[in-house]
């Protein structure tokens, strides 16, 4: 978001006939104060885009941000995010099992000191992690310089999210949406909204919706418009 940027998520139902299905997270990665002014910008990661890849059957791993041993690199992150350099050791990877499936998750390649990785039950029954029984949606926090066995113990197919990153190393401080280094940057965050909005909004609602028949677009603050077929 850097200097900051109004957005929303609305998505029409596409589907009339049954429920429109959605797991959206929402994750933020800090900025370095180098860059927390840096100009808002954004890419658009299609899905079709995303590498995919299966190290075992019944296993499926995506690969959103960073590097992973046997998957394909995804779409570079914007200029501006922490995502951006390998020394940040970011990787946002989601891992699919089939029930009664097992796979070791391996140790992160990146130096373990001040690396911070977790593990997010967010679908299905029930789960091994390292031999601890899990049920629920739960976070696990894993030892970046570890392997961990991973299994699906129960009778549906499991889903978990993988988030690893290095401390930032410099104070962070946080209101609302306003993530600063100081409370002084929290009092120019909200001074700034207030005077400029962050921007224009361009759409007639706050809870603006796309019609159902329009493709799939991308519209870049350069004016470039990416489409994509529904």
């Amino acid at each position: 978001a850097g200097a900051g940027i109004s957005h929303a998520e609305m998505f029409p139902l596409l589907d009339q006939a049954k429920p429109n299905v959605l797991d959206l997270f929402q994750i933020w990665l800090n900025l370095p104060k180098k860059d927390k002014m840096a100009p808002p910008t954004f890419k658009m990661m299609w899905a079709e885009t995303i590498p995919r890849a299966s190290p075992a059957a019944g296993v499926q791993l995506a690969l959103y941000v960073g590097a992973f041993a046997g998957v394909e690199p995804p779409p570079a992150p914007p200029a501006h995010s922490y995502a951006v350099g390998p020394e940040t050791a970011v990787v946002i990877l989601t891992v699919d099992l089939a029930p009664g499936t097992s796979w070791t998750l391996p140790a992160a390649t990146a130096a373990a000191a001040s690396l911070h990785r977790s593990l997010y039950l967010y679908a299905g029954g029930s789960a091994s992690i390292d031999g601890r029984a899990i049920t629920g949606r739960q976070r696990v926090k894993l030892r970046p310089d570890a392997d961990v066995p991973l299994v699906n113990t129960g009778a549906e197919p499991l889903q978990l999210l993988l988030l690893q990153g290095r401390d930032i190393g410099e104070p962070v401080t946080q209101h609302g949406p306003f993530v600063g280094n100081t409370q002084q940057d929290i009092r120019k965050a909200f001074e700034d909204y207030q005077r400029t909005g962050f921007g224009a909004w361009p759409w007639p609602s706050d809870a603006h919706a796309f019609a159902r028949g329009e493709p799939r677009f991308a519209l870049y603050a350069d004016g470039t418009r990416e489409e994509r077929p529904l």
